[in-house]
């Protein structure tokens, strides 16, 4: 769960950064710096920055994109019970 995006970097949304806004999953755009509908995107070259439940704050790169689906989704089958 440490790998799990929270809170991404989404540059001219309109949204002040201190407004908590939901992206939508189902209609996200997993390519990053795509400026042609909602998604993860800053004014950096090459990438945007992401928070993870893990405490980091890491600089995830365009190259990287492929592994979006895996950091923004839940795998339920490493949650254990308590």
């Amino acid at each position: 769960v440490r790998d799990m995006i929270l809170v991404v970097e989404v540059a001219d949304s309109g949204v002040s950064w201190l407004q908590p806004k939901d992206l939508n999953i189902d209609q996200l755009n997993f390519a990053i710096n795509d400026w042609s509908r909602p998604g993860i995107r800053s004014h950096h070259r090459g990438g945007a920055n992401a928070h993870f439940a893990g405490g980091t704050v890491r600089f995830v790169k365009r190259r990287d994109q492929g592994d979006l689906k895996k950091f923004l989704r839940i795998d339920t089958s490493r949650v254990t019970a308590p």
